[in-house]
């Protein structure tokens, strides 16, 4: 574990997932230590990721504290550096230092339930306080999700939210109406105002 946050680890890429297809591309990167072991970080804290010669980005960490073995980073396809790690291959070696930012005071939350609501790629940045909360399942009481994007193709980490119903409430939703979607057809928050969690004793998590 580095003593200097700014000075990058050697990080191989063990897995990559395409979660959504099309021009906004998304792929899911698993990343281990080439040497040693990565730093450790806290629920909603980032990390910057680096492809030597073509630049470097801050990027959200997407997996649970809770896993030492790798780091999860889910990158839309939207600039240069995004681009360029969407062209990696497992095997390759990038750059990754951190932690940083402010993070999720999920001991605080012993107790409460807990609603999360995101869209997109949204869902990334909170989807280790989910996966979190789902391994300590008995500090809290309701775990609610919801979760949206513009159409079937674009739910990321479908078969995960699949696997989290029964700890968790999973609410999915879509902009529009597409045959076979038998889930909720709308906007994230209208699916939220039709649901109506409680607010009582609720932390709401929301990207």
């Amino acid at each position: 574990m580095p003593d200097n946050i700014y000075l990058p680890q050697l990080a191989r890429v063990a897995s990559i997932k395409e979660e959504v297809a099309g021009e906004r591309s998304i792929k899911t990167f698993r990343v281990e230590p080439v040497d040693g072991e990565l730093f450790e970080h806290q629920c909603g804290q980032c990390a910057m990721l680096s492809i030597f010669g073509r630049g470097e980005s801050m990027i959200s960490i997407a997996s649970s504290p809770l896993i030492r073995e790798y780091k999860q980073f889910s990158i839309m396809r939207v600039g240069r550096v995004s681009s360029a790690f969407h062209e990696l291959e497992v095997g390759d070696v990038i750059g990754i230092r951190g932690p940083y930012g402010n993070n999720f005071p999920i001991d605080d939350w012993r107790g409460k339930n807990l609603i999360f609501i995101g869209g997109g790629c949204g869902l990334a940045p909170i989807w280790p306080v989910i996966t979190t909360a789902v391994a300590q399942r008995d500090n809290f009481k309701n775990i609610t999700v919801f979760y949206g994007g513009r159409s079937p193709r674009d739910i990321m980490y479908r078969t995960e939210l699949e696997k989290l119903r029964g700890a968790a409430d999973v609410h999915l939703s879509v902009d529009k109406a597409e045959e076979g979607w038998e889930s909720y057809c709308g906007f994230v928050p209208a699916n939220v105002m039709d649901k109506a969690p409680s607010p009582s004793n609720a932390i709401a998590i929301t990207c």
